[in-house]
């Protein structure tokens, strides 16, 4: 098998090797960084937080198109990214149209959500360089 990359990766890599990108504009998620994931997972267990199910993700929601747009903007690429729907997709299984994810147990617990996803990507492309 391949090596396996995340989103802002793939995208890199095509822009790199001049490749045509296509990416889906009706299917929206939360975008989370995992660097900010490990950091609030420490913070719950650290707060000793009642067992249960968390939704941790970065504040904020885009769709696929949108979170391509921006790792481009932070990247400092001017590459055209083609705007698609889910329907015109090559896929094995067919993803929910919205997946986005709220952390709303935090602030029960007074702990901060996570950062908006914009300022998270921002900090990863940057890392990138």
């Amino acid at each position: 098998r391949g090596q396996k990359t995340d989103f802002v990766d793939l995208m890199l890599r095509l822009a790199s090797e001049k490749k045509n990108i296509e990416v889906v504009d009706d299917i929206i998620m939360s975008p989370t960084y995992i660097i900010s994931l490990r950091k609030k997972i420490f913070e719950l267990l650290e707060k000793k937080a009642p067992s249960g199910i968390y939704h941790l993700s970065n504040s904020g929601a885009c769709s696929w198109f949108e979170f391509a747009q921006k790792i481009f903007e932070y990247a400092k690429l001017d590459y055209p990214v083609k705007a698609i729907k889910a329907s015109e997709q090559k896929v094995l299984a067919t993803r929910p149209r919205r997946t986005e994810l709220r952390s709303t147990k935090l602030a029960d617990l007074g702990i901060e959500d996570l950062l908006d996803w914009q300022e998270d990507l921002k900090h990863y492309v940057q890392t990138k360089k």
